[in-house]
């Protein structure tokens, strides 16, 4: 009984109790999507990276992601793709309260934008053939694609659900299930 209420404890502590420091990163996101005052986002951006989000290491985890995140989007909106693109690789992990789907989502839109649709597709092919396993995974479940034509070493996460239970996949099954608006422009 003990046990339980400490755990019930702890998960409210690293929810709830921490939630109201998520202001100015919502602040920054509500400014983000109406497209207004894109330098008080970055403010906001910037004062919620000296705030204190407790004890709990989700909570910091969390909201690392979405600053880097929300300030990619802004440098996006603004069309400086180098920034977007320095700001997403500076994001480890998103294991821990992040969207790594959206995070690759952006870097693959950003390296679009940059080097052409056409462009980034043919360099993505090149690596479809190859295997993604276990040994070839860094410890934050990322592996490495490397655009050879582009010279960009494009990390991306790999969903928990392959972790388990498999020796190798394709990249091309990891972009089908992922990112399908890739593999369907073939």
């Amino acid at each position: 009984m003990r046990f339980g209420l400490l755990i019930l404890l702890l998960v409210f502590t690293c929810t709830g109790m921490n939630a109201q420091n998520y202001k100015h990163i919502k602040k920054a996101t509500q400014l983000i999507n109406s497209d207004k005052n894109l330098a008080k986002a970055l403010w906001h951006l910037e004062k919620a990276e000296k705030v204190d989000y407790g004890f709990c290491g989700n909570a910091w985890m969390e909201a690392f992601w979405r600053i880097h995140f929300e300030r990619a989007r802004i440098y996006a909106r603004k069309g400086n793709y180098h920034s977007t693109l320095s700001e997403l690789d500076s994001i480890v992990t998103c294991a821990f309260g992040g969207d790594c789907v959206k995070s690759d989502s952006l870097k693959l839109e950003a390296l679009f934008l940059m080097y052409g649709v056409e462009n980034v597709t043919k360099a993505l092919e090149s690596n479809f053939h190859k295997l993604v396993t276990l040994e070839s995974m860094d410890e934050n479940n990322r592996f490495l694609v490397h655009l050879e034509s582009i010279n960009y070493d494009l990390w991306l996460y790999i969903p928990l659900q392959y972790k388990w239970g498999f020796e190798h996949i394709e990249v091309r099954e990891i972009f089908a299930n992922e990112h399908p608006q890739i593999v369907q422009s073939n």
